[in-house]
């Protein structure tokens, strides 16, 4: 299981912040810029659906410039027919678009704990038992749910 952090340059500093936690957890991270102002249609569907294939957890580290990009979308789309793990990490206070509010929308670096006990949790649900044992299967709807909701409460 890995997390998959995507992010524009001007919000590199959090995503750094947001790695360092997951890391000083035990998660395997990976990052990258995904500014794409400059590319092609064809160079950035390629890219967010590879980095998308590579993970089992999608997070987006946006900030109000950045969340009205029409990669975001595609990127969502991609995770959500995959059955990965969405999230995102907003930066600043403004309000993300209304309908990225059907993923966990974390704010806080204290939130991140909650990420971080859904994933362990997660990643004991998969490990067999016995050896004659299939690992369950969780779906990301439920992580969402369940993610969405422990941030509404707050602990």
């Amino acid at each position: 299981m890995s997390v998959f952090i995507g992010y524009r340059h001007d919000d590199y500093g959090h995503a750094l912040r947001v790695r360092k936690h997951l890391r000083r957890a035990g998660i395997e991270v990976r990052m990258d810029v995904l500014d794409f102002e400059s590319l092609s249609t064809l160079h950035v569907t390629e890219t967010v659906t590879g980095h998308v294939r590579g993970c089992t957890h999608l997070m987006l580290v946006l900030s109000r410039a950045g969340a009205w990009r029409w990669w975001i979308p595609f990127a969502v789309g991609e995770a959500s027919a995959l059955d990965k793990r969405v999230c995102f990490y907003q930066v600043g206070d403004e309000a993300l678009p209304e309908y990225l509010e059907h993923w966990p929308i974390l704010s806080r670096p204290q939130q991140l704990d909650f990420l971080i006990e859904a994933y362990h949790r997660e990643a004991a649900l998969k490990m067999p038992i016995r050896s004659a044992s299939q690992p369950t299967d969780v779906r990301a709807m439920d992580i969402h749910r369940g993610l969405r909701e422990r941030i509404g409460r707050g602990f």
